[in-house]
C-alpha cells in the first residue's frame, strides 16, 4: 500500500505544476476539442470529470474538477447532462497531458473539428 504522505506530495506537485503551466504566458497552449466520458464523484472532494482529447492524432485523458454551481445539480443530474458532450480545451502544446476543460465552451456543432495540433487561439 503506497503511504498517504506519498500521494499527498504527488497531489501537491501535479496541483503546482498545472498552476504554473496555465498561468505562465511563455508556455505554449492551444485549443481543442474534448468530450467528457465519466464523472467521477469524489468521496471527500468535489466530483471530477473524466474526459479525453486528440492531438496529433493521439488520445490524451484529463480531468478537471466539478465547479461549485454543477455540483449543485447532483451526480446523478450531473451525469445526464455532461457525459458525451463536448467542450473546449486548452492544453500544452509540449505536453498534451496537461489540459484543462473550458466547461463554459460548450462544442454544439457536430461538424466542428479541430486542426491536428489544436487551435492557437478560441475558434468561438
Amino acid at each position: 500500500m503506497i503511504p498517504v504522505y506519498l500521494i499527498l506530495i504527488f497531489i501537491t506537485y501535479d496541483w503546482t505544476t498545472r498552476k504554473y503551466l496555465f498561468s505562465n504566458n511563455d508556455i505554449k497552449k492551444n485549443i481543442a476539442i474534448a468530450e467528457i466520458i465519466k464523472v467521477e464523484p469524489g468521496a471527500r472532494t468535489a466530483p471530477t470529470f473524466e474526459y479525453f482529447l486528440i492531438v496529433n492524432q493521439k488520445r490524451y485523458n484529463g480531468s478537471n474538477w466539478v465547479t461549485d454551481k454543477i455540483r449543485e445539480l447532483g451526480i446523478s443530474r450531473i451525469k445526464k447532462r455532461y457525459i458525451g458532450k463536448k467542450f473546449l480545451v486548452r492544453f500544452v502544446v509540449e505536453n498534451p497531458n496537461y489540459s484543462e476543460l473550458l466547461i463554459n465552451k460548450p462544442v454544439n456543432d457536430s461538424t466542428l473539428i479541430a486542426p491536428e495540433y489544436g487551435w492557437p487561439e478560441l475558434p468561438f
